[in-house]
């Protein structure tokens, strides 16, 4: 019993701290976490959806995937709970868990102090710490792409095919899978002159099997190619498509400010870069110059910095003087990341921002009857409160733009406030006479005021409803 000490301590002293930082603020920190718990709801009310109607212009509403279909199974026992506390605790589990596991791995390298590289993992970024605050998959995902790295170097075939397998059913990211592939391939051949043909058989097996071996095969591809394929041709392109701050471009100054001790470590991990850890240093560059390039890869820099950081610095004899003087600079940074932490979620949305013009709208309108909206990140806390309706689109703008292009682009125009008589076209091209609009669309909201043909119906300092009744 004694040698499992450290991993529940190391759970639960994390579990504590982010169920603090989750209910220190009575909101939610991620709009997503809305769709992820109300959707583990309906699976535990209504069995395993195979379909999806609330998002009417999107190819989701006629060829259903659940992208995130293992992380949802493991949401369902949170959702017998009050759904709000129950998606702060699931955001407080997936992180405590992620902590624990890398603690385990980094056990299992015989790496010296490795709770003490467990503790600071979370804690050295404030993007990373407030990532891991979010009611997603990411942490699920970074775990289970740490356990096919690990298995990776273990030549456990088996295992390295169930990971991967897991991976391809729990996060759209699974492709970077082929990275830690590339990175063990190279390294082995540079090192020992030969191809792990059954590494990579086993690994390509375990994602082509996620794929085919999946619920909602052949959907789940053309969802994963919008997602996947299409976002990524965005991010390379000009396109005006707005799809999310996490897509953008971090400045450097920022990147520095937020992750500056997980550069730190990389760049002194180099200094003392081992043949052994080959895989590691491609791994973790691979994802370093990707943060550079955009803000969300972080999430992915942190952990393999810092799994590269215990490989290759634990080795080595490190003076007590420089030893305290770093614990001291982690500490520092990592009590500066705390306070981030806590003081940014005091600031989180009120979950029942959208509530009113929800209720509204269920208690007021047709059954199914679609509401016309102008974000697309309104969905999720439009979906929680009201499933009475259905929608446009939902999580990520690429759905709709693989549904109809030339839709995509009407309903983005519209949404800009960029096409006057709006409720005329909204009621011809998108066959709805309900229209929902947040306190961003000020243009729009405008435009629907002034046209005798429109009525509002609700009014709030977030959110407003109107009627085309003409």
């Amino acid at each position: 019993m004694k040698k499992y000490g450290v991993p529940i301590a190391l759970f639960l002293g994390f579990f504590l701290f982010f169920g603090f930082l989750q209910f220190s603020t009575p909101g939610l920190i991620d709009y997503d976490a809305f769709y992820h718990i109300k959707y583990a709801s309906l699976m535990r009310t209504q069995g395993i959806p195979t379909e999806f109607p609330w998002m009417q212009a999107s190819i989701l509403g006629d060829n259903f995937a659940d992208l995130y279909f293992f992380y949802h199974l493991l949401l369902v026992p949170f959702a017998f709970l009050d759904l709000i506390v129950a998606a702060k605790l699931a955001a407080a589990f997936f992180a405590s868990f992620l902590v624990t596991v890398f603690y385990l791995v980094l056990e299992k390298y015989n790496i010296r102090l490795a709770w003490l590289w467990a503790i600071f993992l979370p804690l050295v970024s404030s993007s990373f710490l407030y990532r891991l605050r979010f009611s997603r998959p990411i942490a699920l995902s970074i775990v289970l792409l740490i356990l096919v790295y690990f298995f990776m170097t273990r030549k456990n075939y088996p295992a390295v095919f169930i990971t991967a397998f897991l991976l391809v059913w729990t996060h759209p990211p699974f492709y970077f899978i082929l990275v830690l592939l590339g990175a063990e391939v190279l390294a082995e051949i540079a090192q020992k002159k030969r191809l792990d043909g059954k590494l990579v058989v086993f690994t390509i097996a375990g994602i082509i099997g996620g794929l085919i071996i999946n619920p909602y095969f052949p959907a789940n591809i053309a969802a994963l190619k919008a997602q996947g394929f299409d976002m990524i041709m965005y991010l390379f392109s000009k396109t005006g498509i707005v799809a999310s701050s996490e897509l953008g471009h971090p400045t450097l100054w920022g990147l520095f400010k937020s992750s500056g001790l997980v550069i730190a470590v990389f760049l002194v991990s180099v200094w003392y870069l081992r043949k052994k850890n080959a895989a590691a240093f491609l791994i973790a560059s691979f994802f370093m110059v990707l943060s550079f390039m955009f803000i969300r890869p972080i999430e992915y820099a942190v952990p393999f910095v810092m799994l590269y950081g215990a490989l290759s610095l634990s080795t080595i004899k490190v003076p007590k003087k420089v030893g305290m003087i770093a614990l001291m600079l982690f500490s520092i940074v990592a009590l500066r990341n705390i306070s981030e932490a806590y003081s940014d979620a005091q600031h989180a949305n009120d979950v029942e921002r959208y509530k009113e013009c929800a209720e509204y709208l269920a208690e007021n309108t047709p059954l199914h009857s679609v509401v016309f909206h102008a974000d697309w990140d309104n969905f999720p806390e439009l979906f929680y409160y009201n499933t009475h309706n259905y929608y446009l689109n939902g999580l990520t703008p690429f759905f709709m733009l693989a549904y109809d292009k030339d839709k995509y682009w009407l309903w983005y125009d519209i949404s800009q406030g960029g096409i006057n008589n709006p409720a005329e076209i909204i009621k011809k091209e998108f066959n709805t006479i309900y229209i929902f609009v947040d306190k961003e669309q000020n243009k729009l909201a405008e435009k629907l005021e002034s046209d005798p043909n429109v009525y509002k119906r609700i009014d709030t300092s977030d959110c407003k409803v109107f009627i085309i009744i003409g």
